[in-house]
């Protein structure tokens, strides 16, 4: 019996592309759920449309890109210290994108409210 080898790169990639098709297939059952069931449909838009659910939402999005900031910046001075000029540049330019796009939508949103 000759098992075929395979590289980590191969069994990767055959991972990621078996995730994708779960993730789709999960993705196409909730919609077609959605579309038959009007109980669940209107569950769903309930949970959509909450003031308090909307709030919970922007308030997690805030926390998690301020920690991811805080880390990242952390992680540059570290890794700087530790001589790893690559994975330097990767935190710092995670940070350096972080507040640009901050600002972008920043000056955006102020201009539109």
């Amino acid at each position: 019996m000759n098992i075929p080898e395979i590289t980590a790169a191969e069994a990767a990639s055959q991972i990621e592309h078996g995730a994708l098709i779960g993730v789709g297939a999960m993705r196409l059952i909730q919609i077609l759920r959605y579309r038959n069931n009007e109980a669940y449909r209107e569950n769903v838009d309930t949970e959509r449309n909450d003031e308090r659910n909307q709030f919970l939402h922007m308030k997690a999005w805030q926390l998690t890109a301020g920690w991811f900031v805080m880390i990242a910046a952390i992680g540059t001075f570290i890794f700087k210290f530790m001589g790893r000029e690559d994975l330097m540049m990767l935190c710092s330019s995670g940070v350096c994108l972080m507040v640009a796009l901050y600002w972008i939508c920043f000056l955006y949103l102020k201009k539109k409210y």
